[in-house]
């Protein structure tokens, strides 16, 4: 293209020395047929790669958006997230429901990258537990949490059950928002139990995602800044945890220890 111009440049010029061409009027007109023949050569030169460069910003475009959605996707994908056991689900309900009084429990699990599992029921020691309240044994807490972080596991959730049924029941109360506060800067879930298995399910930091794995369970849907899940069937623990006669609890005189083992106080 680059000659072509050149080409046509040099014949305006010729074309243009009247003295030259005055003798020679059919070298000019054989020259002006030649420019003709390659001004429409160029021009066509032009509009083509007109074309093929407006198609290749098109492609570039195409391309650059491509790689913005992917890279969005790949962020999303990288961002926080909870992995929530189905069978962690089903043994907290069996745990939590063993009693008529409040009760709760931590939970473990490993985090891979920005990925949390929350997966395994860790029983900590109560210092309280009443039928509107229960409270973790401060000396119990601390031992849990440093043998932990001595295996390489984190906290990842905390769950306790509250009195009553049906998914209003499972509404955080205002202790329970204070104790979320005091857990900031960490990250978890807290999970809170209907006595016929609706789990209200938060995160610390809020609206982290939560992804189920496992089946036993079902998702009824967003509730403000929480899931709620459903147990599908209760049944028994494989674990072990199962309810206990009532006529051996007395409302706030049990303490639950991590062996299990029930201590009068």
């Amino acid at each position: 293209m680059v000659d072509t111009e050149r080409h046509i440049n040099e014949l305006r010029q010729l074309l243009g020395c009247r003295t030259i061409m005055s003798f020679a009027p059919a070298v000019r007109q054989a020259w002006s047929l030649e420019l003709d023949q390659l001004v429409i050569q160029h021009r066509t030169e032009n509009a083509l790669s007109r074309q093929i460069e407006e198609q290749m910003k098109v492609f570039r475009d195409g391309l650059t958006e491509s790689v913005a959605v992917e890279a969005s996707k790949r962020k999303a994908d990288e961002s926080s997230r909870f992995f929530l056991s189905s069978f962690l689900l089903t043994e907290s309900f069996a745990y939590l429901h063993r009693q008529p009084e409040e009760s709760l429990h931590l939970v473990t699990g490993v985090t891979i990258g920005k990925t949390r599992t929350v997966e395994t029921v860790v029983p900590v020691a109560l210092a309280k537990a009443t039928v509107v309240a229960a409270e973790a044994d401060g000396a119990a807490l601390s031992q849990i949490l440093a043998t932990l972080d001595r295996l390489g596991h984190a906290l990842t959730g905390v769950f306790h059950i509250h009195p009553g049924n049906g998914i209003e029941t499972t509404i955080p109360s205002s202790v329970d928002r204070n104790y979320m506060k005091r857990l900031s800067g960490r990250s978890l879930v807290f999970g809170i139990w209907s006595r016929d298995g609706y789990c209200r399910v938060l995160t610390v930091p809020g609206e982290t995602k939560v992804q189920l794995y496992g089946d036993g369970i079902t998702e009824i849907g967003k509730d403000h800044d929480a899931i709620i899940y459903k147990l599908n069937d209760p049944g028994k623990s494989l674990l072990g945890f199962n309810p206990r006669p009532a006529e051996k609890l007395a409302v706030a005189r049990i303490v639950v220890r991590p062996s299990g083992a029930d201590r009068k106080v």
